[in-house]
């Protein structure tokens, strides 16, 4: 029996996600930074578990759902980034981001527009 350092690895780094953004929003869970920062932390979550899923059952699906997690990193990192430093961000700039962020997020489930399909061996962001 062989113990599994990376798989364990990315468990325990996707949990610590959860917990930490569960911490900052429950600590109050008013402010915009905290809200932004956890759902920055849920989104890196769920893609570092697609990761690992795919890791252990290549599926298209997973595998779609790996690259629109992976898209939706940047528009939640901005939100949180522009709410950590105090930048106003007016309402058109902020509906803009979402959208394009939103459309980025759902282009991997188009079908065949970014993945066709799987073939062979596929080895997903570092695995």
């Amino acid at each position: 029996m062989t113990f599994d350092v990376g798989g364990t690895l990315t468990i325990v780094t996707a949990v610590a996600n959860l917990i930490l953004g569960s911490l900052v929003l429950f600590s109050d869970p008013k402010k915009k930074l905290n809200v932004y920062f956890a759902i920055f932390s849920l989104v890196m979550s769920g893609w570092v578990l697609s990761n690992y899923i795919f890791s252990a059952q290549n599926n298209i699906f997973i595998l779609k759902t790996q690259y629109a997690l992976g898209a939706a990193i940047m528009p939640t990192a901005f939100l949180w980034i522009f709410s950590l430093l105090e930048k106003k961000i007016g309402y058109l700039k902020m509906s803009l981001l979402l959208m394009v962020g939103l459309i980025v997020t759902l282009l991997p489930y188009a079908d065949g527009l970014i993945i066709k399909n799987l073939q062979g061996s596929v080895l997903a962001t570092g695995y």
